[in-house]
């Protein structure tokens, strides 16, 4: 049950609207960076998701991620 939080928490982060992500890259960006990938943003989110989905990238991203993660919270809880 921690692996599959972990991982759609990971998931949850990735910087495509509108998912949180995105909301980081509010935080992240310098606003005119930020106003050029929004204007861009269907664009530059479609070809994200379609290389994320046909690659290996993606499972790899968040297993890196999620492990991460979860050595994080095993350390703590012990």
């Amino acid at each position: 049950v921690a692996s599959i939080s972990v991982s759609l928490a990971v998931f949850n982060l990735l910087p495509i609207p509108p998912l949180d992500g995105s909301q980081l890259l509010q935080v992240l960006l310098p606003p005119p960076v930020l106003q050029k990938y929004y204007q861009n943003a269907r664009a530059i989110n479609s070809i994200f998701l379609l290389f994320l989905l046909f690659t290996d990238v993606f499972t790899s991203v968040i297993y890196f991620f999620g492990s991460r993660v979860l050595d994080a919270m095993y350390l703590v809880t012990g």
